[in-house]
């Protein structure tokens, strides 16, 4: 997949389509990911390339990519792009897993919404 930055994205980031509620870029834009902002959830996969706003960015939906992590460890979304091994869990957050390590140098992405914190 590939859709036009409405921010500056990083290879490695969480990304999002972009609504016109998002605070960011033009509907239908690729964003970084946040767990703390509704608006900013709508996940297609993870940018394959380091690109800035107003460039095409590369998105891998599903999938193995490489990446130096804890074999087993889940993976869900954090914030500004980032993953972490910790579900949220502050009010209003959205915990969203994004994949699970089959190794230590091999991340599945297997995304799937879990649920909105009250």
């Amino acid at each position: 997949l590939s859709l036009t930055c409405g921010e500056n994205i990083t290879a490695g980031n969480v990304v999002a389509v972009a609504n016109s509620s998002s605070g960011v870029g033009s509907a239908g834009q690729a964003i970084k990911a946040d767990n703390s902002n509704a608006n900013r959830v709508n996940i297609v996969g993870i940018a394959m390339e380091t690109k800035s706003s107003g460039n095409p960015v590369a998105i891998q939906q599903f999938g193995k990519i490489q990446a130096s992590v804890s074999a087993g460890a889940t993976f869900f979304l954090g914030t500004s792009g980032g993953v972490t091994q910790t579900a949220p869990t502050a009010a209003g957050t959205t915990v969203y897993q994004i994949g699970f390590a089959e190794s230590t140098t091999s991340l599945v992405i297997q995304t799937a919404f879990i649920m909105q914190n009250g």
